[in-house]
């Protein structure tokens, strides 16, 4: 619930402006200071975003594959 209520863009636009950073909430841009909106945009230009390259998301089941080895680690040690 914590999340949801910061990353909805009223929320984090305030937070953002209070705290003099950017954020990841889509539309919370439309709502910040014209001085952060240009600090952002001279810092992440529209061609390096989409240039991103984004981890891919973990395979379902990766991390409990990952606990049993570490249990087993952890017993051999």
């Amino acid at each position: 619930a914590w999340i949801n209520f910061n990353m909805r863009p009223d929320i984090a636009a305030k937070v953002a402006g209070a705290a003099g950073n950017f954020t990841a909430s889509k539309g919370a841009d439309k709502l910040m200071d014209d001085k952060l909106k240009a600090q952002f945009a001279a810092s992440f230009p529209q061609a390096a975003l989409d240039n991103v390259k984004w981890y891919p998301a973990v395979p379902a089941g990766l991390e409990e594959i990952e606990g049993r080895v570490l249990d087993r680690i952890k017993a051999a040690n």
